[in-house]
């Protein structure tokens, strides 16, 4: 039987380890057909891939279904000069001092978000933290206001989600781009 890794089937969103592990011993370089792209599965390959952006361009995007006019337009979908360019813009934005202002009530919302999930069993970890965290961030960096923040999170998971029988970004998903 031949190995298939189809990033999209339900078995491999449930559980993706067992096929990790089999990417990993046995083919650390594969391409997956459903995804049309190739995958690195060891982490002496991915790091080494992205150190090397003349071999391993993001200028052609860099998620299984690109968001239409993302690719070469963004810091992570461009290499250099252009991607140094871009950084450059934010970096001072981005520093330690820059960002002490959101460090409590980031702490804030981690400590509550553990604590909502402390002593269960099982959960979905995107749903019941890192969007929810991720979102967070966003509206302490920007100092957005508070009641919109359900809305943006869920729109932030619709945009990177794809159609489940087409596997391309429906009207749903482009109305927010």
């Amino acid at each position: 039987m031949t190995f298939r890794f189809d990033p999209y089937l339900p078995a491999v969103d449930a559980d993706p380890f067992p096929f990790y592990r089999t990417l990993r011993d046995e083919y650390p370089c594969f391409w997956s057909e459903e995804a049309n792209m190739w995958v690195l599965s060891r982490y002496a390959d991915i790091s080494g891939a992205l150190q090397d952006w003349r071999t391993y361009s993001s200028a052609k995007g860099n998620l299984m279904d690109e968001l239409p006019n993302r690719a070469g337009a963004t810091l992570g979908t461009t290499d250099p000069p252009r991607h140094d360019r871009l950084r450059s813009l934010i970096q001072m934005a981005v520093t330690k001092r820059a960002l002490e202002h959101i460090i409590e009530p980031t702490r804030a919302a981690v400590i509550g978000y553990l604590d909502d999930i402390e002593g269960k069993r099982s959960f979905d970890f995107v749903t019941r933290f890192s969007s929810r965290m991720t979102v967070d961030l966003l509206f302490y960096l920007f100092d957005m206001p508070r009641s919109d923040m359900q809305q943006v999170r869920d729109n932030a998971v619709l945009m990177v989600q794809t159609d489940p029988e087409s596997r391309q970004k429906g009207p749903q998903h482009l109305l927010l781009i």
